[in-house]
């Protein structure tokens, strides 16, 4: 556990429950599957917020630097954590070709506008070996479903939202065509739970290594590896040990 333990993060940062859920799933979900670097190993958080998951890689000993939109945001993680911060946008990553052995980028695609210039540039700064984490919403899992009713039924038309039409699919094309999929796995695929009711149980090892409900899950956690003329073919590897 980080300096800041997650309970005093979440209440610090006045995070709402299903917030709260989604930010812890994330955590363990990252906590258990990376491993130690060893050597020097550079890791690049891409829409870092408050900064949480680039300090955990950084105390896993990667090298990490967050890169955030929102100024105040980059003041907060700079004044709480020991992790590098920058302002600055994912649609132009400050730094050369093949920067990085570990890119992360959770919960911050579906807010960029230009996506396809997002991911060619951390194909771009991903190294020929390294590994990129994306989390993005899927709009066919039970949670959004129940949002999508709940909206319909109080006479709006969220079908006319852009947000609603990105489920699981619409991501794994957008994204398969800049980074090489090779694993996805699911962050609360069970339906009919609320959140606070999963966190208390031991769902991590359900629902991290059911591959197969991945389309199913309100966020998936998509793995990548790097595309370009003599990247290694790594489509079998499905150890998330990285």
């Amino acid at each position: 556990m980080i300096q800041m333990e997650l309970k005093e993060y979440l209440k610090k940062t006045n995070q709402d429950k299903v917030c709260s859920y989604f930010v812890t799933r994330k955590y363990v979900f990252l906590d258990k599957y990376l491993k130690n670097a060893e050597g020097r190993k550079t890791a690049l958080d891409l829409g870092s917020n408050l900064g949480l998951f680039t300090e955990l890689m950084r105390r896993k000993g990667y090298d990490s630097c967050g890169i955030e939109i929102d100024k105040e945001k980059v003041k907060w993680a700079k004044n709480n954590w020991k992790a590098k911060f920058i302002h600055g946008s994912a649609e132009k990553i400050p730094f050369k070709n093949n920067a990085f052995d570990l890119i992360i980028m959770l919960d911050t695609l579906e807010h960029v506008i230009d996506r396809n210039r997002a991911l060619s540039e951390i194909n771009r700064v991903l190294k020929p070996d390294g590994t990129a984490i994306i989390t993005v919403p899927n709009t066919w899992s039970y949670f959004y479903t129940r949002s999508f009713l709940t909206f319909a039924l109080r006479g709006m038309k969220p079908w006319k939202n852009v947000h609603y039409q990105q489920n699981y699919f619409f991501w794994e094309h957008q994204i398969n065509q800049f980074l090489k999929i090779i694993d996805a796995r699911p962050t609360l695929a069970v339906p009919f739970f609320e959140p606070k009711a999963i966190s208390r149980t031991r769902l991590s090892k359900f629902e991290f290594e059911r591959k197969g409900l991945a389309w199913l899950s309100a966020e998936p956690i998509i793995i990548c590896k790097k595309r370009g003329i003599g990247v290694k073919d790594n489509s079998d590897n499905t150890n998330l040990e990285l």
